[in-house]
């Protein structure tokens, strides 16, 4: 089960109609027990992609940065985040390709018009075929992560 705060969501998608029409992207961060994912922070990266309004990369020192800031709490990056300026939902063959890790989420911001958005959360199904699970997410306030 995946849980996220409500504050998290809505930083995300003020994030991606700030950026449109380039991609948004960043980390999630929070703890994992077993298969309960609880996200309580969102850490935003800069896109250091040469065309960001086709997608998105983020500067691996951003990454390492945030590891060795998580490793003195309990938590952990669960997940990733980006928007598509085009208004799909669905992962396009670059994230499929660059997907590798089974045990971390993506989150998908889709906007259209800058105004809509709609959040999608996926999962690899294995480390070895190229199946995606849609997962399902809820949507917590603050008093559940105290």
């Amino acid at each position: 089960m995946i849980f996220i705060r409500k504050k998290i969501i809505n930083k995300i998608k003020l994030e991606a109609k700030k950026t449109f029409p380039e991609e948004c992207r960043g980390f999630l961060s929070g703890i994992r027990n077993k298969e309960i994912y609880k996200i309580d922070e969102f850490h935003p990266s800069e896109n250091i992609s040469q065309t960001p309004e086709l997608g998105f990369e983020i500067n691996p020192e951003c990454q390492i940065n945030l590891q060795k800031k998580l490793r003195l709490s309990n938590r952990k990056i669960l997940g990733i985040y980006h928007s598509h300026p085009n208004g799909s939902v669905n992962l396009s063959a670059k994230d499929i390709y660059f997907f590798n890790d089974k045990g971390l989420l993506w989150f998908i911001v889709a906007l259209r018009e800058k105004k809509h958005s709609k959040v999608l959360v996926y999962m690899r199904k294995d480390c070895v075929s190229k199946e995606f699970l849609n997962c399902e997410y809820h949507i917590e306030n603050e008093k559940f992560f105290k």
